[in-house]
């Protein structure tokens, strides 16, 4: 969190940062509770109340009837989507990629790092193999380092 908040610096927003954090701690675990939430990012109730709310009202955070417990949508993959198909490196690189996995017979990958992390954003299936052995859209990975 100090990094991020010397990163921003006067235009730091604590309450900003909180609401992405519960997005991405609901898209990388399961569904949770309030209680849940707020112990585990260490927010009050009250206000994770307001943060879920804020998420539910822009349909990125849904809340199970049943169980009580809040999940993330699809609004968030179809914003990875979005960014994905703009990205001019893709149609570049597909015919490439396409080329080389024919060459060799095996799967071609593109990614991109983002700050410790590496991101798929687009494969090629091995000719070899029928099975489609990945998702479309690859969530971060933590970069390994050989050092």
């Amino acid at each position: 969190m100090a990094a991020v908040k010397e990163m921003l610096g006067e235009f730091f927003m604590k309450s900003t940062i909180k609401v992405f954090q519960v997005l991405e701690t609901l898209c990388e675990g399961k569904a949770a509770g309030v209680t849940e939430l707020s112990n585990q990012l260490d927010i009050k109730p009250s206000s994770m109340h307001r943060f879920l709310a804020v998420l539910i009202k822009l349909g990125y955070v849904q809340k199970n009837a049943s169980t009580g417990k809040y999940f993330a949508t699809l609004k968030i993959f179809q914003l990875g989507v979005s960014v994905r198909n703009k990205l001019s490196l893709i149609s570049i690189a597909r015919s490439y990629m396409e080329e080389l996995g024919e060459m060799l017979n095996e799967a071609v990958n593109i990614a991109v790092f983002t700050q410790n992390n590496v991101v798929v954003i687009d494969r090629v299936q091995s000719p070899q193999t029928s099975l489609w052995a990945s998702t479309y859209l690859r969530i971060a990975q933590p970069l390994a380092r050989s050092f």
